[in-house]
């Protein structure tokens, strides 16, 4: 960790200080936005029981102090209520780069159970009460709980590229017939 610290890290060393940046920033996010990207996707599907919405706080600061890029977006809409359920799984937001005229696109997701969710995603949550907010430090899914998480992402998903605005031509998927 030291030669990481000073930065004289290489690969053909005997030991290397590898991570997959948890401990920086959980999404991505502010990679994205270092790249200058103009349509960002970005899913939130950290443990996050109290609804807090700390890892997307911590990304928009980042991206300010490291990037200069002006982040503005609203995820209350997102975070649980005193119920337990978020009014929406998605939200719209935009970037400014210091850089650049216009505004980039942000649609921020977050694995969230809302009340229009499916029925096996609330009979799930009332059988699992931790159901969204299992720690990822157990990885090992029933069949059961991997069918709720991947419902879960399917409905997220879709609820973002809605925000997108594609005209639905563009959704269609393409059939190809091989001869």
């Amino acid at each position: 960790m030291l030669r990481e610290a000073l930065g004289a890290t290489k690969s053909t060393h005997r030991f290397i200080y590898l991570t997959d940046g948890g401990h920086w920033e959980n999404m991505g996010l502010v990679e994205l936005l270092r790249r200058r990207c103009t349509h960002v996707l970005c899913f939130d599907a950290s443990s996050d029981p109290t609804g807090a919405g700390l890892d997307i706080g911590r990304a928009i600061a980042l991206a300010r102090s490291e990037l200069g890029a002006d982040v503005d977006l609203d995820p209350r809409p997102t975070m649980p209520g005193a119920d337990g359920m978020s009014e929406v799984m998605a939200v719209r937001g935009t970037v400014k780069y210091p850089d650049q005229d216009g505004e980039a696109k942000l649609i921020y997701g977050k694995a969230v159970l809302t009340r229009s969710a499916s029925w096996d995603l609330h009979a799930f949550k009332a059988r699992e009460g931790r159901f969204p907010n299992h720690s990822t430090s157990r990885q090992m899914f029933t069949d059961e709980q991997f069918e709720a998480y991947r419902r879960l992402g399917y409905e997220a998903g879709t609820e973002a590229l809605g925000l997108l605005n594609i005209p639905e031509a563009l959704l269609r998927p393409v059939h190809i017939v091989l001869s």
